[in-house]
């Protein structure tokens, strides 16, 4: 499977469950970023 991940700056509902099970994310993984030129939007 193949796709792309753009970070929109909502954080998941499902995050809490995430941390309460041991797995770290990054702080800013979910963090709005303008897409670079040349990005898809």
């Amino acid at each position: 499977m193949a796709g792309e991940y753009h970070a929109t700056g909502v954080r998941p509902k499902f995050l809490d469950a995430i941390h309460a099970a041991g797995i770290q994310l990054p702080a800013g993984m979910f963090a709005y970023r303008k897409n670079r030129q040349g990005d898809r939007p």
